[in-house]
This record gives C-alpha cells, structure tokens and sequence, in this order.
C-alpha cells in the first residue's frame, strides 16, 4: 500500500506504514518530539518509591536550569 504525507505529499516509507498503519505523514513531519525523562525518589522509609517522569525535550530544557545538580535527577 502506497501512502502520501498529508503535510509535505513525499511517499510515506513503506516499514513506517506497517508499523504504524494508521499513519498519515512521514518520518520528517512527524510531530513526535524528543523526550527525557527525570527520575525522582519520592516518599521515606518504607514508603519510598521511585518515578519516572517523560516530557519532551524542549520543555525539559526550560526546567533544566531549577534542576540542582547534585539531585538524583537523571538526564
């Protein structure tokens, strides 16, 4: 099956249709952005977890310069 990016018209690569089959633009147009993610050790004691949180890249740069350092934030 041929399919055409709705954005720019190239030819859509036939592995990223059958990944993604409902996809209606190619790779390049995609707006699927980069994403980090900060890992954070929340609670005390025997209540302590762990959690993983996923934002895209541009934002994490915009809280990049609150983010101490020494923490146990993971780029």
């Amino acid at each position: 099956m041929v399919k055409y990016c709705i954005n720019c018209g190239e030819q859509i690569h036939p592995k990223r249709i059958e990944i993604i089959p409902s996809t209606k633009t190619c790779v390049v147009c995609s707006n699927t952005k980069t994403k980090k993610s900060l890992t954070l050790q929340l609670g005390e004691g025997e209540d302590t977890y762990n959690d993983i949180i996923f934002i895209d890249a541009d934002e994490f740069e915009k809280m990049e310069k609150y983010i101490d350092p020494r923490s146990k934030f993971k780029k």
